[in-house]
């Protein structure tokens, strides 16, 4: 299933990436769980490198994130972090601050759907009111911490999700 809202990539691309594991679903699940426990390490990388308008960082960065999203099937959120690698490889970083709000916005309702899929696999809510400004606090809101708490119950609940 391909979750989406009303953007024409969608947030998550399930079976999509279960063809790309050859159907494995415990791979999925074990790809997710590095996607909640790594992936908000590199967001506040990225950021950080965004803040201090350095070019090479934020390509280098992007290009990480986007590898592990995309494995993962987060679409949109890999999207743009490619849009941030490519401003980074060209060196220009004039809308890289609105593109990073718009990926810290994708990757919470990644997130979020994560949450929603383990629960119910065919959930199409995607909105979570997490800010999309690129501050502490929003970085916070990505910590690992707060998501490594949150994975012990995710994680199982998305193995009943495909029994």
């Amino acid at each position: 299933m391909a979750v989406e809202t009303a953007k024409t990539e969608p947030i998550l691309d399930i079976d999509g990436t279960l063809a790309r594991f050859g159907g494995d679903k415990e791979l999925f699940i074990e790809m997710s769980g590095m996607l909640l426990e790594d992936a908000p390490g590199l967001v506040a990388d990225l950021g950080c490198a965004v803040d201090a308008k350095n070019a090479h960082d934020v390509r280098m960065r992007a290009h990480a994130l986007k590898g592990l999203l995309l494995g993962c099937g987060g679409v949109r959120a890999a999207h743009i972090a490619q849009v941030l690698e490519n401003a980074g490889q060209s060196a220009d970083l004039g809308q890289a601050p609105s593109q990073f709000a718009t990926l810290q916005d994708e990757f919470a309702q990644l997130r979020a759907l994560f949450s929603n899929t383990a629960r119910k696999p065919t959930a199409a809510h995607t909105s979570n009111g997490s800010p999309s400004t690129c501050t502490s606090v929003s970085m916070e809101t990505l910590s690992a911490r707060t998501l490594l708490r949150r994975q012990p119950r995710v994680i199982p609940s998305m193995r009943a999700a495909f029994d």
